[in-house]
């Protein structure tokens, strides 16, 4: 008997399509930038909570600012672990790196 497993693959951001931010960000998107403006740059404000991310990898780099202090549990290589941001933390994305699964305590 041959067992098959099936591999779950990170959930592709594209910035160029927010639309698709829908899928994963539960609260609507506060404000944004159109997306061919600013040189380049696409600028978004999401105030989101109680929710929860699948491992990630954007097309493109992703820059997050966070505005309040949260808790947050990571699923790094397999296992659950707690995390406190502060009001000023700065979380930098890399493209096409995968970015762990999260559950957004707050």
């Amino acid at each position: 008997m041959r067992v098959v497993m099936q591999i779950e693959q990170p959930f592709r951001i594209n910035a160029a399509q927010p639309d698709k931010l829908k899928q994963f960000l539960p609260q609507p998107l506060i404000i944004s930038s159109p997306v061919a403006g600013c040189n380049g740059f696409y600028f978004a404000y999401h105030r989101q909570s109680n929710y929860q991310l699948p491992e990630t990898s954007p097309f493109q780099h992703i820059i997050t600012i966070y505005s309040k202090e949260f808790e947050a549990k990571l699923k790094i290589n397999g296992h659950w672990q707690s995390k406190s941001y502060a009001g000023t933390d700065v979380g930098i994305f890399p493209a096409h790196q995968i970015s762990p699964a999260v559950q957004f305590e707050q």
